[in-house]
């Protein structure tokens, strides 16, 4: 087989001190300059870089609405996130080609470019909606292509939750934080850079191939002592060879979290990371990130828990009728506290459905234990979780129901031991259609970006449905 030259990912890492850097000007006097509403919504498409904490500290300087978009979306979902979280204002990073955004939007935009600070503007009406007055940041926690649910946290969600993690694992003003994930996720935004912004602490901004011994180059260069990573990531670092602690002397502490982490895995991270406080953490963007904490090294930890709450964070299990189950018994784990969203921007509906008085409904199945420690023993949503990243499979099914010669499909997760879940999709064609492989991934590569593409097509005579007519998921 024939391979395909690949362009190499470069390694980037940048120090950013976060005393100084929330005392720059040059993002802040730009975004008052250009937009004088004081609550309008500005997206942010950079990679992880000094540039991404300067924007996004603007933002919050500034008191618009951030909206961070994964630098590796697609031209249409940035498209989409400009119409459905009513953009008026897009700083982007001068990789991207953004030549043609103009004439394909069809609303007002102004565009801003992250480095030289040009500015392109069309004058085309938009008519909009607006956040509450005390939304800070609107994150993505997937949806459909069309219109893409976005969280509405407001600064004292996100600081709340910020301060909590740093009790939760005694971080102090001396740590050096390294943003490894996508600057966008929820992770980042709260258990990292907030956190270092409340601590005036140090951030690494790495940006690179997800590579145990890039990144531990890193850490020694600039004496990092805290990351977070994925499931898959965690695994590969407990066998990667440049990971210990005698090579690393400065890194005090690994958070993993945003998946199921296997044991064997685990154990051999607690005997290889000895003197490393482990943890492992369960949360999810509604809740401003993080839920609870497992401290790996303690005497108390427990295989299969997830923890226990952090904070002022209240965890109950409930029945499908929302009655309170009693210790040890298995339901809906639902949450309260100061950190939780106020609801998804634009979508009232979807709001009412996740809350269940006054709980979030998080959509994970589990119990609690005597001590209050949570247990995930399944998930109530459809949701597939590839390396860290949430997709939905809908969306997908979506998209390749879209193209022409596909009657349906059904998209759904397969365990996977490295990338902890990967995307099948079986799909079924119209009658006389002849597509091919290549042709439904080339599709899916024009709407989709790179980490909800299918790994496996399969073609199917028909699709299995329930009694009432819905696709039978698969468990």
């Amino acid at each position: 087989m024939e391979k395909k030259n690949r362009v190499p990912v470069p390694t980037e890492a940048e120090l950013v001190d976060c005393r100084s850097i929330a005392q720059e000007n040059s993002a802040f006097s730009c975004i008052l300059s250009i937009y004088s509403d004081p609550h309008a919504n500005i997206g942010i498409c950079i990679p992880n870089s000094a540039a991404y904490i300067n924007w996004l500290t603007a933002c919050y300087k500034s008191g618009r609405v951030a909206v961070p978009i994964f630098f590796g979306s697609s031209k249409q979902e940035i498209l989409n996130t400009i119409v459905s979280c009513d953009l008026q204002v897009l700083v982007y990073s001068p990789e991207l080609d953004l030549s043609d955004l103009m004439d394909q939007c069809e609303a007002g935009l102004t565009l801003v470019n992250c480095e030289t600070l040009q500015v392109i503007s069309n004058e085309k009406p938009r008519p909009m909606s607006k956040a509450p007055d005390d939304t800070a940041i609107m994150i993505s926690t997937s949806g459909s292509v069309d219109n893409p649910k976005r969280v509405m946290l407001s600064a004292a969600n996100v600081l709340t939750n910020a301060r909590d993690i740093i009790d939760s694992l005694s971080y102090q003003p001396s740590d050096v934080f390294m943003v490894i994930l996508p600057a966008c996720f929820a992770s980042a935004n709260t258990s990292q850079i907030a956190a270092a912004f409340v601590l005036g602490a140090k951030l690494v901004t790495y940006r690179g191939i997800l590579h145990p011994a890039k990144i531990a180059s890193c850490i020694q260069k600039y004496g990092v002592t805290t990351i977070t990573v994925t499931p898959p990531l965690f695994k590969l670092i407990a066998e990667s060879p440049a990971f210990t602690c005698e090579k690393l002397p400065t890194l005090k502490t690994i958070c993993f979290g945003g998946g199921p982490t296997d044991v064997e895995t685990i154990e051999k991270a607690r005997e290889k990371f000895a003197g490393i406080n482990l943890t492992q953490m369960y949360g999810q963007t509604e809740a401003s990130t993080r839920i609870s904490h497992m401290r790996l090294q303690k005497d108390s930890w427990i295989s299969a828990s997830v923890g226990k709450p952090i904070g002022n964070m209240k965890v109950r299990i409930a029945d499908n009728t929302g009655n309170i189950l009693p210790t040890g018994s298995e339901g809906r784990i639902q949450v309260r506290g100061d950190s939780i969203f106020s609801g998804y921007y634009n979508q009232p509906e979807l709001t009412a459905e996740a809350f269940v008085d006054g709980w979030l409904n998080t959509g994970d199945i589990g119990k609690l234990d005597a001590a209050g420690n949570i247990y995930i023993t399944g998930r109530e949503r459809n949701l597939i979780i590839y390396c860290g990243f949430n997709v939905y499979p809908e969306e997908i099914e979506n998209v390749l129901s879209a193209m022409e010669g596909i009657e349906d499909a059904l998209v759904y997760g397969e365990t996977h031991p490295q990338f902890g879940e990967i995307i099948i999709a079986d799909v079924q064609l119209q009658d006389g259609a002849e597509v091919g492989t290549n042709e439904v991934l080339q599709h899916c590569r024009r709407f989709l970006p790179t980490h909800k593409i299918p790994a496996e097509i399969h073609f199917v005579q028909s699709l299995k449905k329930t009694p009432n007519g819905k696709k039978a998921r698969k468990k």
